[in-house]
């Protein structure tokens, strides 16, 4: 109940954390907001039910910051791919920048065995894409301690920031 002795429709539909609620409508929100071309939404989908039955939001700034954290953790998701793609991109030869005939003596494709090998600050868009990635884990970090503050669970030193907000 609120002060006023109207019924709280914030927490009417409050569940407990892991529960079974269903957050289609969300999940269609947050994709139409999210998901670009190419990614699959299906993935998505599944991604964001699992988090969000996860995290347990139970009311809608719950739920604010449960979003936050899923498109944070999803952006991840692609940043990590985009990093990939350019790892990959990077130990491929560049043969559509040659000329025809040096195409056929190159081999078709080769990949790098060993991590030790790559060089992941040769291009700086792999060096600003890992920094990226270093900005979100600290945005999900954020995310979630607030969420878990907001629950009234208990926060940890560990999820204490570091003076990085």
């Amino acid at each position: 109940m609120s002060t006023n002795g109207e019924t709280d429709e914030v927490n009417k539909d409050a569940e407990a954390p892991g529960s079974s609620r269903d957050f289609t409508g969300e999940i269609r929100k947050m994709q139409k907001k999210l998901v670009i071309r190419g990614e699959n939404a299906r993935e998505f989908a599944r991604f964001a039910e699992n988090l969000l039955s996860e995290l347990g939001a139970r009311n809608k700034i719950e739920m604010l910051y449960a979003e936050k954290f899923i498109f944070t953790a999803w952006k991840y998701h692609r940043a990590a791919e985009l990093e990939r793609n350019m790892l990959t991109e990077q130990n491929t030869p560049d043969t559509y920048k040659m000329e025809d005939d040096r195409r056929k003596n190159i081999k078709k494709y080769y990949r790098v065995r060993t991590i030790e090998k790559v060089n992941l600050f040769r291009d700086d868009r792999v060096r600003q894409l890992i920094e990226y990635q270093f900005e979100l884990e600290r945005s999900m970090d954020r995310a979630l301690r607030r969420l878990r503050i907001e629950q009234g669970l208990p926060v940890t030193k560990f999820d204490e920031p570091n003076n990085e907000e």
